[in-house]
């Protein structure tokens, strides 16, 4: 019995022991990943390094796989940590995820997004410009028309409405018996108020030709040579047409594409 007893106890220590060797086993190998993607690039000698620690440290493939998912995924997040992404970096991305057994599709949705859409911006930048394809486009084309981006948007505008702030009977003092002053007392008076209010939700298309808001109640398309400005926000742009007295204000929908609309803006109106 004790002897059975021994003999359990003996293999749990030893597989402790063997879980915190491998632990520290892949964390070494963590380490020099990690190494060998600071300058963003895999040489054969850096990959055979590699694949020969793997083999001393007799690591598990999934585990080695799932290393090199977390690594990647923190190299990008790096990347993209600024808020800029050069044509150099976003080719260094693409370019090491064959020496470390990945596909970058396999990245987390907002990486993979990201780095779609960084895409996107350097094309439209160098001039090559994105293309929906006729039957998936919204708005109705004229011969020759291209459909660049369509995008889920709010149109906004301002509202202004009147707030009514009440008056005040002020504090009465007491100067002497039988007499009071009252002091401090003002009337109620009529504030405005000015907001921005979302007035329709729809779609907004950039093409070829022109821009144009498809809502639910209200629409607007304008050709390039009537849109005096396009400003972009954080989260939107400002139009300003020569056809039209006011400013019109659309949001949109997913606010990671507001450089991408930028670029494609800029490319029409410079």
């Amino acid at each position: 019995m004790f002897g059975r007893i021994k003999d359990a106890i003996e293999s749990v220590i030893r597989e402790n022991k063997e879980r915190a060797t491998a632990k520290t086993n892949l964390s070494g190998y963590k380490d020099s990943v990690l190494r060998m993607l600071s300058d963003m690039k895999l040489d054969d000698y850096e990959i055979a390094g590699l694949q020969a620690q793997q083999k001393s440290l007799n690591l598990p493939p999934d585990s080695v796989h799932q290393v090199h998912r977390e690594l990647y995924s923190i190299v990008v997040d790096r990347i993209f940590a600024d808020g800029v992404v050069t044509e150099q970096e976003l080719e260094d991305m693409l370019r090491i995820t064959e020496p470390l057994g990945l596909d970058w599709r396999d990245l987390p949705p907002h990486q993979l997004k990201a780095i779609q859409l960084a895409g996107s911006v350097i094309n439209i930048k160098n001039g090559r410009l994105p293309e929906v394809a006729p039957h998936e486009a919204m708005i109705r084309t004229t011969p020759g028309e291209i459909v660049h981006a369509e995008l889920y948007a709010d149109m906004l505008d301002e509202r202004t409405y009147r707030h009514y702030v009440g008056g005040s009977s002020g504090v009465s003092v007491r100067i002497m018996k039988g007499v009071s002053y009252r002091t401090g007392s003002t009337r109620g008076r009529s504030i405005p108020i000015t907001e921005i209010v979302v007035v329709d939700s729809g779609t907004l298309s950039i093409t070829s030709k022109r821009v144009a808001f498809i809502g639910n109640r209200q629409n607007f398309a304008s050709d390039w040579t009537k849109v005096l400005s396009a400003s972009p926000m954080a989260n939107g742009v400002a139009f300003s047409f020569s056809n039209r007295k006011k400013t019109v204000l659309v949001r949109y929908q997913d606010s990671d594409y507001a450089e991408y609309m930028a670029c494609l803006l800029s490319h029409y109106m410079s």
